[in-house]
């Protein structure tokens, strides 16, 4: 499976012929998953962001007499995902970010319908 992004993760001890390399691959590790997390926090802000958006664009729908479901903006939505996706080394993994992608467009689609979260 090819890396889906090559990272550098330089620690006090990287280049310290002292420490063995096991213990400089579980520091480097351990880096790797504080980062993951600061990711998994940013992307979780902003899917309660995009969340909110779209029950907000459910409520101008609804005042504008609109369906809710518009294939064409959810088709739309896959194929920028696409285009964004090219060149970002996730060419073996596309598959399974836009069925992310569409799931996330579903999840929305309900956000848009709740009238609850008024």
């Amino acid at each position: 499976m090819p890396p889906i992004l090559t990272l550098a993760v330089q620690t006090s001890s990287e280049h310290d012929p002292d420490v063995p390399e096991p213990e400089r691959a579980r520091l480097a590790m351990t880096t790797l998953r504080e980062q993951i997390d600061a990711v998994d926090r940013s992307i979780s802000e902003l899917l309660a962001m995009r969340v909110r958006y779209a029950h907000e664009i459910g409520r101008a729908k609804r005042a504008l007499g609109l369906p809710i479901y518009d294939s064409k903006r959810e088709d739309a939505i896959v194929t920028n995902v696409r285009t964004h996706l090219e060149g970002r080394g996730l060419d073996a993994y596309e598959i399974a970010v836009l069925d992310i992608y569409r799931t996330l467009v579903l999840v929305c689609r309900h956000a848009q319908d709740d009238q609850a979260l008024d």
